[in-house]
């Protein structure tokens, strides 16, 4: 009896946000091979985003690996936004959750990804990337120095899974004041911007339901792009 033949492969090249406003920006989404980085004050939304980036896979017929580091998985809101969009709910299986409680574990699970990680897997979501290594800094600079260089291979680790695996990697970021002019910046920012092709800042506006996405760094190169969007029940529109 003839086999049937193995399934074809979708062609893609970028996983859509379904933020229309954003993907223009990004030229179709979060390009595959490229890790991109969002951070935001609380409540400006980059999980929003992060779990409309996974449906979105999802529903592209590919696994999602979804990261946790600061809080638990919000399954009630991704699945808000799916009812709100129409969408069944079945794509849940398709994503895959992990939760970290410490650096150390975060440094373990990174490492084994290479050899861990499933073909059927086109996005790779960190929420968020810096959340443990916030929380292990001390005033000791030898530590510092030390977690540093961790993260540094990690991310190191990640952009090679980028490039070799043909994924989209999206990290979100915890913030801090700038010792500027106290505008917020990426906890361990130098780190985070060497390694990310794409850098976006999400802003609260006047409007409770508008947000400001601004994109900082565009595939590896400086931006000034802007654009208003809006939040509502089924994520960014």
């Amino acid at each position: 009896m003839p086999t049937e033949p193995p399934p074809i492969e979708p062609k893609i090249h970028a996983i859509p946000t379904l933020c229309s406003t954003l993907d223009n920006i990004l030229k179709g989404g979060l390009k595959l091979g490229t890790i991109t980085t969002i951070f935001g004050e609380y409540g400006t939304g980059e999980t929003t985003l992060s779990l409309q980036a996974s449906l979105s896979c999802c529903l592209l017929g590919f696994k999602v690996y979804y990261i946790c580091a600061d809080a638990q998985f919000p399954a009630t809101r991704l699945e808000k936004i799916a009812l709100t969009r129409g969408l069944a709910l079945d794509f849940l299986t398709k994503i895959s959750v992990f939760k970290l409680n410490s650096f150390k574990e975060q440094a373990i699970f990174i490492s084994s990804l290479p050899l861990q990680l499933e073909e059927e897997v086109k996005l790779l979501v960190f929420d968020a990337i810096n959340a443990l290594y916030r929380s292990s800094l001390t005033a000791n600079a030898k530590r510092t120095a030390l977690l540093n260089q961790q993260l540094n291979k990690q991310l190191g680790i990640l952009k090679w899974l980028s490039k070799n695996r043909s994924i989209a990697i999206l990290l979100t970021s915890q913030v801090r004041a700038s010792p500027e002019d106290s505008s917020e910046e990426p906890v361990a920012s130098s780190i985070l911007d060497y390694w990310s092709d794409v850098l976006m800042k999400l802003e609260h506006t006047e409007a409770v339901d508008k947000r400001k996405i601004k994109v900082l760094k565009l595939y590896s190169q400086q931006s000034s792009l802007e654009a208003d969007v809006e939040l509502t029940d089924g994520g960014f529109m």
